[in-house]
């Protein structure tokens, strides 16, 4: 078990034999229910341990062009490829806790862009087709922009009614070049993208113990909306009952770009192994807006502790963008608040 003292808090690094030491504020001096505060704007690293909390290695920390306020930076792209994912992600753990609020605080880039594509089996000429063109479905009123043309491929960025056969098989329309021609297959491209993990004594199915995981889906114009998934007894996250995955909620705005966003989340283990009085809470808001606003609540989540499995203990921030980026796309994380109570006054 960590060894504490007044002043100290010790926490187990990962393949360390002894517990590592980091300053520790008196009670008395401290913000009520503040575990750990990394201000990536001061003077804060990802060395740093506060509260037993610690990051699994180290990353840049730099600010956005135009702006004051550094952070972590967290890159993505290039890629014009529209099946080439990327990955960015930043490892933590902490001191075992039944229930928590965890906030993060990011500048969204101007560029932000969360493309959704699919892909079209196309016969026929394709040679006047050019990206930017507007491609209309069978029914030539849901479309899309035309993305890249491959061969017989042809990827529609930000489709109309994405998921009927319908729509995109048959006789499609290229708009602005005049030109008809027929679709005769539909594939989707993942476009699922992770913004926050917490966990237990394994992630997903390596533990028996609660996963909870925050992901980010596109929302046809360039933004993205999020939603959580979790996963008990080592199944898949997303697997673990009938109400393991919420529903999507807006996040990221295109009016968000070149802003700060602030995001908290709670989570409360249920109160037995078998319960179903789980919380799970989310808070959103960004800069310039006068008060945050509630996301989702969610209190029968099926999410206690199972035994030898134990309570939140880890988790990472941002991770897999299966959408993929064409331009380098970096969020720039300034901020990262661990706490027993809760942050900013959300309720």
């Amino acid at each position: 078990m960590p060894q504490t003292s007044q002043n100290k808090v010790g926490v187990w690094l990962p393949n360390s034999g002894s517990p590592v030491y980091s300053s520790f504020w008196p009670n008395g001096d401290r913000v009520p229910g503040i575990v750990a505060d990394f201000n990536f704007a001061s003077s804060d690293t990802y060395a740093s341990i506060k509260g037993g909390m610690f990051w699994n290695g180290s990353r840049t920390i730099a600010t956005p062009a135009g702006q004051s306020e550094a952070g972590g930076v967290f890159s993505w792209g290039p890629t014009t490829d529209p099946i080439q994912d990327s990955t960015d992600e930043m490892s933590f753990g902490f001191n075992p806790m039944s229930e928590l609020w965890f906030k993060m605080r990011f500048f969204v880039p101007s560029n932000y862009t969360h493309r959704f594509i699919l892909r079209l089996s196309v016969t026929g000429d394709l040679s006047a087709w050019q990206v930017g063109d507007t491609i209309k479905g069978t029914d030539n009123i849901k479309g899309g922009i035309l993305y890249l043309v491959s061969g017989t491929d042809v990827y529609i960025l930000f489709p109309d009614d994405a998921g009927s056969n319908l729509t995109w098989t048959g006789t499609i329309t290229n708009t602005t070049r005049g030109q008809s021609r027929a679709s005769t297959r539909v594939a989707f491209q993942s476009a699922n993208n992770k913004l926050l993990a917490i966990w237990c004594n394994g992630y997903s199915d390596a533990g028996t113990s609660p996963t909870v995981v925050w992901e980010m889906l596109p929302d046809n114009l360039g933004g993205s909306t999020l939603y959580y998934h979790y996963a008990v007894d080592g199944g898949g996250t997303g697997q673990s009952g009938p109400a393991s995955t919420s529903g999507e909620v807006p996040f990221i705005d295109i009016s968000d770009r070149g802003k700060y966003l602030n995001f908290i989340v709670r989570l409360k283990m249920a109160t037995t192994p078998t319960g179903t009085d789980g919380v799970i809470e989310g808070w959103k808001r960004v800069d310039g807006a006068g008060s945050y606003t509630k996301l989702w609540t969610q209190t029968d989540a099926f999410i206690g502790a199972r035994v030898g499995g134990g309570n939140f203990r880890a988790g990472y921030v941002h991770g897999w963008a299966n959408s993929g980026f064409k331009d380098l796309t970096q969020i720039y994380d300034s901020r990262v608040t661990l706490a027993s109570a809760t942050i900013d006054g959300v309720v």
